[in-house]
């Protein structure tokens, strides 16, 4: 089957110099990326670093909260 496509010069720019850097036509880097192939330089799925960053391991704060707090603010 053939398909014509027709993309911006920008991003037949792109295209023809990444599959040029893989040693792949550009129909081969095309027909990967339509078959679902990521590119290789694909970034992960996002990570939330500062999840869990006040965490600190104790799970009996609020239990303890104003024991905490009168040993913290020597109040009463």
């Amino acid at each position: 089957m053939t398909v014509n496509i027709d993309m911006p010069d920008d991003l037949r720019t792109r295209l023809s110099a990444e599959a040029e850097t893989r040693g792949m036509t550009l129909e081969d880097l095309v027909l990967q990326r339509l078959q679902g192939a990521p590119p290789e330089d694909a970034t992960p799925r996002r990570e939330f670093r500062s999840a869990g960053a006040g965490r600190s391991g104790r799970t009996d704060i609020s239990v303890r909260a104003r024991e905490i707090l009168r040993a913290e603010w020597g109040g009463t």
